[in-house]
């Protein structure tokens, strides 16, 4: 097993920008990966939630860690395709948020809870922890809750992501969703395509999407047998997002 390796962000989060995401494209070994704020300057060997001052949710056990190596029971676990998302509900009196905030976590658009921390001077940053190999996340440090994301689609429906995985499952002839990771982009086009995968029509025009962020061999014979056929759409991509790989 390797150290943990952390990200944190550039800037903390504000009353204007007060909640970021990751999508777990890869869960590695272990899926030791942890989402939280951190103050700045923490150590970068370090989960979330771990040292003073900081807080976070982690993947492999759903337990929560506030300024301690110890978790709590917490929430559910996180695999591959869950969506985990922290953020703070800042009060409207600055001077009660210059104390301490209200810090809140989601698994799949969903709150998980909530827990007051102390707000350390220079306020609390963004920060996502890995510590088995293998790990990769999608990190989108502009996210919205509880309405529709900036392509249009809606977070919390989790049933059409579903069928999406299923349509591109059978259309590339692959059995697992892992195997998809390294043929196309899966997590930008599923959380794209915003027309109904229940119609013929709706189909197709989510498998051309897909198609066209495919890398391998298939996947590129199958866009232009779709391409020939049908019109389609560039597909536009999602503005603040990052991708980190562990090991």
């Amino acid at each position: 097993m390797n150290t943990v390796g952390l990200y944190v962000a550039a800037k903390p989060l504000s009353p204007d920008n007060n909640y970021f995401e990751i999508v777990i494209v890869a869960p590695g070994k272990y899926s030791l990966i942890g989402i939280g704020l951190v103050p700045f300057k923490y150590p970068l060997d370090s989960q979330p939630g771990w040292k003073e001052f900081s807080v976070g949710y982690h993947a492999d056990d759903g337990q929560l860690y506030k300024a301690s190596g110890f978790g709590s029971p917490f929430g559910e676990k996180c695999n591959i395709g869950d969506i985990m998302g922290c953020g703070i509900k800042f009060a409207k009196n600055e001077e009660k948020f210059k104390q301490a905030v209200n810090v809140f976590f989601t698994r799949n658009g969903r709150e998980v809870g909530t827990v007051t921390v102390p707000f350390p001077p220079g306020g609390l940053y963004p920060a996502v922890g890995m510590h088995s190999d293998g790990e990769v996340v999608r990190l989108k440090l502009c996210a919205e809750l509880n309405g529709n994301k900036p392509d249009g689609m809606v977070r919390d429906d989790l049933p059409k992501r579903k069928k999406c995985k299923e349509i591109v499952l059978n259309a590339l002839g692959l059995n697992t969703w892992e195997e998809v990771q390294d043929s196309y982009d899966q997590a930008d086009n599923m959380l794209q395509f915003t027309g109904d995968v229940s119609t013929s029509e709706g189909r197709i025009q989510f498998l051309t999407r897909a198609l066209d962020l495919a890398k391998i061999a298939v996947g590129r014979r199958l866009k232009d047998d779709f391409k020939r056929k049908y019109l389609t759409t560039s597909v536009k991509g999602i503005p603040c997002v990052k991708y980190m790989v562990h090991g």
